[in-house]
């Protein structure tokens, strides 16, 4: 099947054993399915689009973004090979995607929503922490 598709030669036998699994899925964690796609364009149009749908205030993070290397050329380039965006607009309640591990629980795929937002001074005064972790040192 997958051979099939990676090549582009699939028979009508196996597209339609594909289009009998297209049915309806719902998720009980209330996130929806990961979409997969071949060009960073097409992701920013999909989180675009996802983001408008929603209604909650938008919250807008810079990148900061350091090192070594001193010709502005070669830096936006290798920057902009990284997955990471400049710039990222959340939302209450905007699903989300870890794109590097943190941890042994928080890995790179883990999908998560945005229950809420705090300042600085609200920072780390949750006796729970952020997943149970205490806040960390200044």
């Amino acid at each position: 099947m997958l051979n099939e598709m990676r090549f582009g030669t699939l028979s009508d036998k196996l597209v339609a054993r594909y289009r009998s699994l297209s049915r309806e899925i719902y998720y009980d964690d209330g996130l929806g399915p990961t979409e997969l796609f071949p060009r960073r364009e097409d992701v920013d149009r999909s989180n675009h689009g996802r983001i408008n749908r929603l209604t909650s205030e938008a919250h807008t993070f810079q990148a900061v973004d350091g090192g070594v290397i001193q010709d502005a050329n070669q830096r936006d380039k290798l920057l902009g090979n990284f997955m990471a965006v400049p710039q990222l607009v959340l939302c209450q309640d905007a699903q989300a995607m870890l794109i590097k591990n943190l941890d042994e629980t928080l890995v790179n795929g883990s999908m998560g929503r945005v229950l809420r937002f705090c300042d600085q001074a609200m920072y780390g005064t949750d006796p729970r922490g952020v997943r149970g972790r205490s806040r960390p040192s200044p």
